[in-house]
């Protein structure tokens, strides 16, 4: 997996996929790619896929949203998981409403997690006293389907993985899947704890055989960004189980991990740490190992 210059975009960028599919892509600064959306756009109704970080974010996105669909509405707000910046957006597609698996409704209604994004809110701008905490309004537990007429989606449930709450989509006609941050395309992957899963996700969207996978962070690509993906993930995995095995604690361990063909990748620097450690954790070894 080979960094992407990571040049300033401060603004939305929209992507046309093909005429009924549209990427849109966070803003970069830094090294940072913050999360992408996607709009869908069926012959009866449009659907967004995740809903970014901030109303200011996805009001671009709306307002393509409604031209693509001759002045409708959005009609469903799609979550492949549950972390802020892929739903606290949802507020700007007011009426529209939000599918996502059953591990992301109960992410969003933990009182911990109301919390967490209330003060993320407040930090980003909003105010507290009027956040509407994002809620799933049609849940499935292992796998569901929006049909946008002419176009389906379908959605797979694999976390945890990366989050709690991981979800896979698919749209056959199109022939484009979306991954969630199960792929971070061209950025180091914040890695939690559960890699088994992470896997079993990235074999679900190989086994769509897509022309076209859209990223949870970074620019979409062709299916070989699974591949890339799953390449990055075995060979920490690897580095990290030989270290352990070999005697060496979990925070030996951070230190001394090299990942000498990923440690240019924007985000290596603070993410790899943490990465080791979910790692170990993911391999059964706990922060005293």
């Amino acid at each position: 997996m080979q960094p992407h210059p990571l040049d300033a975009q401060p603004d939305v960028r929209l992507v046309p996929l093909s005429p009924r599919v549209t990427v849109a892509y966070g803003p970069v600064g830094g090294e940072r790619w913050q999360a992408n959306a996607s709009i869908v756009v069926g012959d009866r109704a449009t659907a967004v896929i995740d809903a970014m970080m901030t109303p200011d974010q996805t009001a671009p996105v709306r307002s393509e949203a409604e031209r693509l669909g001759g002045g409708r509405p959005v009609r469903w707000v799609v979550l492949t998981h549950a972390d802020p910046d892929h739903v606290l957006g949802r507020i700007t597609f007011d009426g529209a409403a939000v599918v996502g698996s059953a591990r992301s409704a109960a992410v969003l209604r933990d009182h911990t997690v109301r919390e967490a994004y209330t003060g993320i809110a407040a930090r980003l701008g909003g105010d507290p006293a009027t956040f509407a905490m994002p809620q799933v309004d049609v849940a499935f537990e292992e796998g569901g389907t929006v049909e946008l007429g002419g176009l389906t989606l379908e959605g797979v449930s694999v976390g945890p993985g990366h989050s709690a709450s991981d979800t896979v989509w698919w749209c056959p006609q199109e022939r484009v899947a979306w991954s969630g941050d199960l792929v971070f395309h061209g950025v180091f992957p914040l890695v939690r704890t559960n890699l088994e899963n992470w896997f079993a996700g990235l074999d679900r969207l190989a086994a769509w055989d897509p022309r076209a996978v859209v990223p949870g962070h970074g620019p979409m690509a062709g299916p070989g960004v699974l591949d890339d993906q799953r390449r990055l993930l075995e060979e920490l995995a690897t580095e990290v189980g030989d270290l352990l095995k070999a005697g060496a604690t979990v925070e030996e361990t951070v230190a001394r991990v090299r990942m000498d063909a990923y440690r240019d990748l924007p985000m290596a620097g603070e993410r790899l740490p943490v990465a080791v450690r979910g790692v170990a954790l993911s391999l059964g070894y706990g922060e005293g190992a």
